[in-house]
């Protein structure tokens, strides 16, 4: 038979990577969803990210949480196009579509209520599995958008590590939340 050569082999090992960072860009996003879907959204927890700052806007100036979000995450796509790629925009553009169909359908589950019964639980299971889920999304690299996205360009840009801006970032906007009443609490 004849062989591939370097190119053949090159271009299949490219080919399956990218097929195992779909798979992880998803995977991530879907573990994310069921976290946010089961603990988070039914104990009216505070939330970080893009997400956390629409709900600061619509509590301050009445700004549709969804407009601000999307406003929020076109900027974050462009900041990433620019300084790192346009890979990674791709890519955070699949979990940003993918992302919100997971909620929806984990959303509808009746069973997710009874998880949500105990507050501190929630806040314990529905860290670990955002925080998983956000892993995976950024270890296939990519981004579930907002937080991670910006812990990601600064990573790239400024070389801090990219846990450290997540937290700095989420923990920021969760004050503020509490601050302005944003939370639901």
């Amino acid at each position: 038979g004849i062989s591939k050569g370097v190119d053949g082999e090159n271009r299949e090992m490219i080919t399956q990577k990218r097929i195992w960072n779909t798979m992880g860009v998803i995977a991530g996003n879907a573990v994310l969803a069921y976290g946010m879907a089961a603990f988070y959204i039914p104990s009216a927890l505070a939330v970080g990210g893009s997400t956390g700052a629409g709900l600061i806007l619509k509590e301050l100036w009445g700004i549709d949480t969804a407009v601000s979000v999307l406003v929020i995450n076109v900027a974050i796509l462009v900041a990433g196009w620019v300084c790192v790629s346009r890979e990674f925009v791709a890519s955070t553009i699949l979990g940003s579509l993918v992302y919100p169909l997971f909620l929806g359908v984990f959303q509808q589950l009746p069973v997710l209520e009874i998880l949500s019964e105990d507050r501190l639980a929630s806040v314990v299971c529905g860290a670990c599995l955002v925080g998983f889920g956000v892993g995976l999304a950024v270890r296939a690299g990519a981004s579930t958008g907002g937080s991670d996205s910006v812990a990601v360009i600064c990573n790239r840009v400024l070389h801090l590590p990219v846990i450290g801006v997540k937290l700095v970032v989420d923990y920021g906007v969760m004050a503020l939340t509490f601050l302005v009443g944003a939370s639901g609490n």
